[in-house]
């Protein structure tokens, strides 16, 4: 490089150096000053970062005070089994519509899932080698069709 500036008259250095400046204030305005704007970025977000980490730990260090209160109120009601729990909860939810006058026509109970199992199996350990077709699709419908099947 120092040759190829050796051989330039004095007019026509100055006039590389001039282009390199340029040329460096160019790629500088392209590519280095739409990035000042992510040091602000930066900043909030790693504000908001510790926020939230206090936060998280604030709600942690009152996990004990949580658990308690959990426990105090389990207490204060009474035990209810899985298999009740959607009876008495609908139970609840047609006393409070009949106590706000707004009528439903249709209380239909669907067969929750754990149920469809135990119906699966007994029904399962009666069939006695009855032969079921095989299922067409995949595997997942299979199953369902399975579980949904009246003659099972």
């Amino acid at each position: 490089m120092k040759k190829y500036f050796a051989h330039l008259r004095p007019l026509e250095r100055r006039l590389a150096v001039g282009v390199v400046v340029v040329l460096i204030l160019v790629l500088n305005f392209v590519f280095i000053w739409p990035h000042f704007s992510d040091w602000s970025q930066l900043k909030t977000r790693l504000k908001n970062a510790r926020d939230t980490l206090a936060s998280y730990q604030a709600t942690v260090a009152q996990a004990t005070n949580y658990q308690a209160q959990v426990k105090s109120l389990e207490g204060q009601g009474e035990f209810v089994a899985l298999e009740d729990q959607a009876i008495n909860f609908m139970r609840t939810i047609q006393a409070q519509a009949e106590a706000s006058g707004v009528g439903r026509a249709n209380y239909s109970r669907s067969i929750m899932p754990h149920e469809r199992r135990i119906f699966y199996r007994t029904s399962a350990e009666h069939q006695c080698g009855r032969h079921r077709p095989a299922a067409r699709g995949f595997p997942l419908q299979a199953r369902l069709w399975r579980l949904d099947d009246p003659r099972a």
